[in-house]
């Protein structure tokens, strides 16, 4: 049986119907997600490769003996304390909790870091130890 048309539909709810239908130019093609998914993933890599540097750049040798760069996820940098040494854990996040919080602020503006989170794991880049001039 056919759908019989209504009646209670008035003029200006048919005009505002027409007016703000989606249009076919509002789907994107794959090609141009692609390319943004390109440059996005190279903004995140550069990001992170700021942060592993500012954070090489004023950590100190015991920090670089127990930790290792996690990454980014979310927002959050990722410091990762050997497990083997987990009793330095709350010790080296109470120490360089705050100063890389606020060094990352001033030196990665462009970056956003929500939170600097410290976890037991042994994967992730070693900071390199400095040389003395």
């Amino acid at each position: 049986m056919a759908e019989q048309p209504r009646d209670d539909i008035s003029p200006s709810q048919l005009h505002w119907c027409h007016a703000n239908r989606q249009t076919r130019t509002r789907t994107k093609s794959i090609g141009s997600l692609a390319a943004k998914m390109s440059a996005d993933v190279g903004r995140t890599a550069s990001h992170e490769v700021a942060v592993f540097e500012a954070i090489s750049a004023v950590v100190d040798d015991e920090f670089r003996r127990y930790c290792r760069y996690g990454g980014m996820s979310a927002g959050s940098v990722v410091i990762l304390v050997n497990p083997a040494d987990a009793r330095y854990h709350s010790v080296i996040r109470t120490k360089w909790h705050l100063q890389l919080r606020e060094h990352l602020e001033r030196v990665c503006r462009g970056t956003l870091i929500r939170r600097i989170r410290f976890e037991l794991g042994t994967d992730g880049a070693t900071f390199q130890t400095t040389i003395p001039d």
